[in-house]
């Protein structure tokens, strides 16, 4: 599954002795680390255009994390940065909330349930272009999904 090729082939190459990058657990297709929290959601775009990614072979898409969901102008402004850019194959993430108690679903993420006060939340969130709940990922995946930076402002 590709979900996991990243993962298993990071781990193979540590085993065979080869430098991979310290503190991680995966591979990824970004020109930069993934969740570094100084890279902003506008350099991101850029990095994924035409101007870097036009010189690769093979599939990259920018996974933009985003804490909760943007107004239409925002998205607008964001997919208009991105035909500027050249970034061509994007996919908004926001994780989305499940109360294991009452049922309650909102599209953002939340530790406490607004409904009924539980603490028993279930993010979902994409991966390899399902939503799933994080707890379903593989061990390797629920890692990386930890790391992960939802940016709560475009900057």
């Amino acid at each position: 599954m590709a979900e996991s090729l990243g993962i298993k082939n990071y781990i193979w190459d540590k085993e065979d002795g080869y430098w991979v990058p310290e503190g991680r657990n995966c591979y990824t297709s970004y020109f930069f680390e993934p969740d570094d929290p100084s890279i902003s959601v506008l350099e991101k775009f850029r990095l994924h255009g035409k101007d870097y990614s036009g010189n690769c072979d093979g599939g990259m898409a920018l996974h933009c994390n985003l804490e909760e969901h943007l107004s239409k102008e925002q998205y607008t402004k964001l997919i208009d940065y991105a035909i500027k850019n050249g970034t061509n194959y994007f996919t908004f993430n926001i994780p989305n909330s499940q109360c294991d108690d009452c049922g309650f679903i909102t599209k953002r993420p939340i530790h406490e349930c607004p409904k009924c006060g539980s603490k028993h939340i279930t993010w979902w969130t994409r991966i390899i272009g399902y939503l799933r709940p994080i707890s379903c990922f593989s061990k390797g995946r629920q890692i990386e999904a930890d790391k992960r930076i939802y940016d709560s402002e475009v900057r």
